[in-house]
């Protein structure tokens, strides 16, 4: 993806020079993050709202940085029955796979509860694969699970 909820203010920098002066400001310990470039506020269940930080270019690259460093450590600690923070493909993510096999409202009438959750998953692969491949500007899912 090639835009940005919050659109950037500056130019996309070359890569490489950008990525190679994070690095020398990191290791001369010069590196200092900002405070974020916006909020986006979301609507969750019972009117609470989640707000999620917009950062800059080299916060983002450096709490991705962290991540990948932590990813084995975050994932013991995850806790269960939570999904949906980890898009990456991590460690994190892994734990979420098995456990979403294993969820609760997975249809208990069905002859096999665990290939009904494991096509869930391979459609919303399809649906991400075919997001990614087309030229369409939106893209609708519902959710009906629980009407």
């Amino acid at each position: 993806m090639n835009q940005s909820v919050v659109p950037f203010d500056e130019e996309v920098p070359d890569k490489n020079a950008f990525l190679l002066e994070l690095y020398h400001e990191l290791q001369n310990h010069t590196y200092t993050p900002r405070p974020p470039r916006e909020y986006i506020v979301f609507n969750k269940q019972n009117q609470v709202p989640r707000y999620v930080p917009t950062f800059h270019r080299k916060d983002i690259c450096v709490l991705y940085l962290c991540i990948r460093l932590l990813e084995k450590e975050l994932a013991i600690n995850r806790v269960k029955g939570t999904f949906g923070g980890w898009r990456m493909g991590n460690a994190i993510r892994e734990r979420e796979k098995n456990e979403i096999l294993d969820v609760p409202y997975i249809p208990m009438n069905s002859f096999n509860p665990r290939a009904v959750a494991e096509e869930w998953l391979k459609f919303q692969s399809l649906l991400k694969l075919h997001l990614r491949q087309s030229n369409h500007e939106f893209f609708v899912k519902l959710d009906i699970a629980n009407f």
